[in-house]
């Protein structure tokens, strides 16, 4: 355990090595900024693998022995396949957001590596820093809510300097608050002409351009970092103001009044939003890991994997800590323990003894 431990630190202090790098070069060398920010995404990614065993960020693990992981000599799994253990394997939640923002960092650095970009090669070109200095400040939004929040306790003793990268990324976030100052008018003459904007989750601008997509479920692109999102409309019944909400978030104060905003919305909607966020069972070998949600009961799964083995529901926004599947029906149920479930059943299926169930 403690060789295992030396080894994620190695991996974890590496990946701040390259984040501090990705920074400081980005306004002279473009070229290794862009690379060493991809690498540093995927390092994390695969430290947090490591810190389960090593055994995991092996892209083949019974060819590869102990002493020829520590020399180095291995194939590691790439970003794609590291993601997918981290959900499948360890049963952890990443959000389709962040899965597009680490894609679109990947993606550029391997037009990089593979292939010559002869606008990233020149560091002043406005453009490519522009293009790179986005998918930076969204990567690092995203990467940052995983170290700091989700993943705080595996990267506990990492936090202070994890604290420090993002100090450095204050030139990203003036540069993301100078974009939005170029671009507010032309969004404010949008929604002049009726086009709706809601406030983008990454960098906290009125700037997500939104479409429909089921009413009232909206799909939003930010014009100024580029993140793309899930809203969804609903009316305030204590100020009647029509608010557009980040689906991701459990915050659902009115935008107006700052009174809770109870959102409800159609079935068909609502399966949009499983489909969206929800587990895909096409991935799991047609197993279905969404459940029923106790607090608001509503008759679709939407109690949906999140965190280390806990749940989030898509239409009350409680959040669970586990999610337990019913010895009696198999219904996976969040915040449901199996103890006793054969006799007890849930409150989805006829119990063995209905009184018990009702008590439930």
């Amino acid at each position: 355990m403690e060789k295992q431990d030396k080894l994620f630190n190695r991996i974890t202090e590496n990946a701040l090595g390259f984040l501090r790098d990705a920074i400081e070069l980005i306004n002279s060398d473009l070229k290794k900024s862009l690379i060493s920010f991809a690498i540093a995404v995927e390092l994390f990614l695969k430290a947090r693998l490591m810190h389960e065993h090593w055994t995991l960020i092996l892209e083949n693990p019974d060819n590869t022995t102990v002493s020829e992981f520590e020399k180095g000599d291995f194939i590691s799994v790439n970003v794609q396949s590291a993601i997918l253990r981290l959900q499948k394997v360890l049963g952890l939640s990443i959000s389709t957001s962040a899965e597009k923002a680490f894609k679109n960092i990947r993606t550029h650095r391997n037009k990089m590596i593979h292939f010559y970009h002869p606008e990233y090669a020149d560091a002043k070109n406005p453009k490519a820093t522009e293009v790179v200095m986005k998918d930076q400040y969204v990567g690092w939004v995203h990467l940052h809510e995983l170290l700091s929040e989700e993943w705080e306790k595996e990267f506990i003793n990492h936090q202070e300097s994890i604290k420090d990268i993002d100090r450095l990324m204050k030139g990203h976030r003036d540069f993301i608050d100078a974009r939005y100052e170029t671009l507010k008018d032309s969004i404010s003459d949008e929604i002049a002409k009726g086009m709706k904007f809601g406030v983008c989750a990454v960098c906290q601008k009125l700037s997500s351009r939104m479409s429909d997509l089921s009413l009232p479920v909206y799909t939003g692109v930010c014009r100024v970092c580029g993140d793309w999102d899930v809203f969804v409309e609903a009316i305030c019944s204590s100020c009647s103001y029509i608010g557009y909400y980040d689906w991701s978030s459990s915050d659902r104060d009115c935008s107006s009044c700052t009174k809770d905003v109870q959102i409800e919305i159609p079935d068909d909607a609502m399966e949009v939003l499983i489909s969206h966020y929800g587990d895909d069972p096409f991935m799991n070998d047609g197993i279905d890991y969404n459940g029923h949600c106790p607090e608001c009961e509503h008759s679709l799964t939407t109690a949906i994997p999140a965190g280390d083995g806990g749940a989030f529901c898509l239409n009350c926004a409680t959040e669970y800590d586990e999610m337990g599947q019913c010895e009696h029906c198999g219904t996976y149920i969040a915040g449901f323990t199996e103890v006793a479930s054969s006799y007890l059943g849930c409150f989805i299926c006829s119990a063995s003894f209905p009184d018990a169930n009702e008590k439930y």
